[in-house]
This record gives structure tokens, sequence and C-alpha cells, in this order.
């Protein structure tokens, strides 16, 4: 090999460790916080799986690794907070607690700031709970002003985390979830990426972690006897109504569809297919 292409190649050599170091800085913080976080508010992990999918299928100008690893890193701030703060809701917060609350960007930013190659991400952890009209924190930009990466995040972590019942103090069923995001369209969320936001999370599923390609998702006019619940199923009001596990005949699913009638969504079934001894029976 000449020294011409010594040079070129070593250049390369450097930049793959450095990415494998910020790799590994990202990964160990998410690591860190997701050890601190109770179950019920370790959000982060469904928040890159929408983000990534939205990146995927959403032509935005953005930093996809930089939008990723701050989708990774939001909630960094929140490791500071009291057990008791993990697990309000966020619209039950009171006088010092909403201060804290509303300082967490703020306390992730400045750790990830500190980090070298992070500068971008520390960016959009920042920013990430700003709306659209101006009303967010912690600095109460608006518009335009807020990075596209942040908006982007703070539609995956609203998506998410009404959900999960860390905004309300129930959990929203993403139907509902959807009525809200259109609802505050051009007040807390960039009105030129709600739709095509919605509709990426309604023809992928992100937020519902099929990592198992045996996972279908199906309404209750699909599912067939003998196929299995691959998730506990709730209804709209949060009651759960059947367990991971729950395999389907025919009267399950025929009770399924009345309850499903009384709804004012339909349901969202994660299954597997039936399985050779089910086929058997």
């Amino acid at each position: 090999m000449n020294e011409k292409e010594t040079d070129r190649v070593e250049p390369e050599r450097g930049d793959s460790h450095l990415q494998e170091s910020r790799d590994a800085m990202v990964e160990a913080l998410h690591q860190l916080n997701l050890i601190r976080l109770p179950s019920s508010s370790r959000s982060s992990p469904q928040v890159v799986d929408v983000v990534k999918t939205v990146l995927e299928h959403l032509p935005v100008d953005v930093s996809a690794k930089d939008v990723t690893d701050a989708s990774r890193l939001f909630a960094l701030g929140r490791t500071v907070w009291s057990d008791t703060l993990l697990q309000q809701p966020a619209d039950l917060l009171y006088r010092e607690d909403r201060k804290l609350y509303q300082q967490y960007p703020k306390t992730g930013y400045e750790i990830v700031t500190k980090l070298p190659g992070l500068g971008g991400v520390a960016e959009l952890v920042l920013h990430h709970q700003e709306r659209w009209n101006g009303s967010g924190f912690p600095n109460r930009v608006k518009g335009e002003e807020i990075p596209v990466g942040a908006r982007i995040i703070k539609l995956s972590v609203d998506f998410i985390e009404y959900q999960r019942g860390m905004i309300l103090k129930r959990q929203v069923g993403r139907q509902d979830v959807f009525k809200l995001i259109n609802k505050f369209s051009g007040r807390f969320y960039d009105p030129g990426l709600v739709g095509p936001f919605i509709d990426i999370c309604k023809e992928y599923s992100p937020d519902l972690g099929i990592a198992d390609k045996d996972v279908q998702v199906l309404d209750t006019k699909r599912v067939e006897p003998g196929m299995k619940l691959a998730r506990d199923l709730f209804s709209s009001s949060g009651i759960l109504l059947l367990n991971e596990g729950k395999v389907f005949d025919r009267g399950l699913i025929e009770k399924l569809k009345r309850f499903e009638s009384m709804e004012p969504d339909p349901y969202t079934l994660l299954v597997r297919p039936a399985s050779e001894e089910s086929d058997e029976a």
C-alpha cells in the first residue's frame, strides 16, 4: 500500500473509532437512565422505535443519527427526580414538582453537552418539550425556532407517554392519542408533521414494539381460532381484557367483538399464528 492509500484509510479508521466511542457513551447513558427509572416510566425504548420509523419514512433534512441518539437520551434529566416524582403523571404535578419537571430537558442537556461529539444531540434533548405555540419548556421556544428533530421527538414522546399513563392519570388508547395529537396540531405540535406522523404510526405501528417477526397486528375481524395473544389487551378505559398468551377460540372472538362494539375505537390485537398443536386440537 503506498503513502497516499495509507493516508486515505487511516482517517476512516479514526472516524470509526470515534463513532464507536460515541455509540458506547450514548448506550451507557441510556442504560443508566433505564436502571434509575421505574419500569412504568421507561418510555425511551418505545420512543426510539417510533423516531426510527418516522425518520425512515419521512423526508426531513435532519441528522438521523443525532435525532435517534437524542430519542435515547431525552429522559436523562429525570434521573435526578425523587422516586415519588417519577411515579406521578405530568398533569398531576403542582408548584415545586412542576418546576422541577419543567427543568428536566435542561438537566439532560447539561449532562450530554459535556460529552465530545454530542453537541447536536444535546440541543435536541434541550428542546424536545418545546411547543409550536411557545408554551413549552424550558425556554418557551416556538415554531420554526424549534429544531425539526426536537419536534419529531416531542410527537414521539407524547405518543408513547399518553399511552403509558405518564401524562394524564390514566392510560390513553392509541386511537385517542391520535385524536389528541390532531387536536393540538398547531398548538403543541408542528402542523406540517402531525399528518405524516400519524399516517406512519398507523401503517407501521412502531409503538407496539414488534421485534418478533411472527407477531401480527390484526383487528377482531381477522383474528382466527388458535392464534395466541402476544400482548395484554386493554379496553379504552384502561381495563385489562385479556392477558398475553391467551389462545383465541370462536367463542372468545365473538365475545371480544361484542365488547368492541361498545367501545369508541376498534381493538388492535398483537397475535402469534396458531401453533401446530392448536391446529390439531
